[in-house]
């Protein structure tokens, strides 16, 4: 049965870095992310991880399709973004799942988007340091960037450029510790895994097969699975 106690969504592993720091003294352009070594190779993991998650991800809807063909793995991996993929995934998943079933192939999809979201600033972010964190590192959007530089530009050529003009950059900065990225990266793996399993899960439940009642309770029970979960508006199904 479904657990009604379960949390749903979790926050990010990033926090502002005025929420870290009252003063931060940050540095952003190319080279600063080679001063913070143990960190840039957290993100080139957490990076390509992700690519390992979406090729378990087009493996599944190979197996929901009941077709574990390379057509299906190359339709997948050719749309063009996160909301075409998860949508190939939820028509395909209407047909072959029910009840319970669909309850958890939600669950393992929405930790999917959370996490993903995360990879997403980790490939598409500007990284910088602060001085205050010898180890990590901080972020700010390539959008938000470019507003504050040219903010910046404008007030030079103008009314001139105070200490202040520049400190503002702080409020669009995220910062990342070691350990938020190792969590990233751990659920980044962790996902990897879960999709997985769900995969042989898939095949198990079109084809009847013994033992699928065990791994859908197996996956009901993941912490990450539990995080997602909403709690079922119906009377609990057989999870086969």
């Amino acid at each position: 049965m479904l657990s009604a106690s379960a949390l749903v969504g979790f926050a990010m592993a990033r926090q502002p870095i005025n929420s870290r720091f009252s003063e931060p003294s940050l540095g952003f352009g190319p080279g600063f992310l080679a001063q913070r070594p143990k960190a840039a190779a957290l993100i080139a993991q957490c990076i390509t991880t992700w690519t390992e998650v979406e090729l378990q991800t087009a493996r599944l809807l190979a197996a929901m399709w009941n077709a574990n063909s390379e057509p299906v793995v190359a339709l997948y991996l050719s749309l063009a973004n996160a909301r075409a993929k998860r949508e190939a995934l939820d028509a395909i998943a209407s047909f072959v799942f029910s009840g319970e079933q669909t309850t958890l192939y939600e669950a393992v999809m929405r930790a999917k988007q959370s996490i993903e979201k995360q990879r997403v600033d980790l490939a598409h972010g500007l990284f910088g340091i602060v001085s205050e964190d010898p180890e990590g590192v901080v972020m700010i959007s390539t959008t938000n960037r470019l507003k504050h530089m040219l903010d910046i530009d404008i007030k030079r050529t103008s009314i001139g450029v105070t200490a202040d003009d520049f400190h503002t950059i702080r409020d669009l900065t995220f910062h990342y510790t070691i350990n938020d990225l190792e969590t990233i990266l751990c659920e980044t793996q962790h996902i990897h895994n879960i999709i997985m399993r769900f995969s042989g899960y898939a095949v198990m439940v079109i084809n009847r097969l013994n033992g699928a009642e065990l791994l859908f309770q197996t996956l009901l029970n993941e912490p990450l699975v539990q995080r997602f979960l909403f709690p079922s508006a119906s009377s609990p199904k057989n999870g086969t």
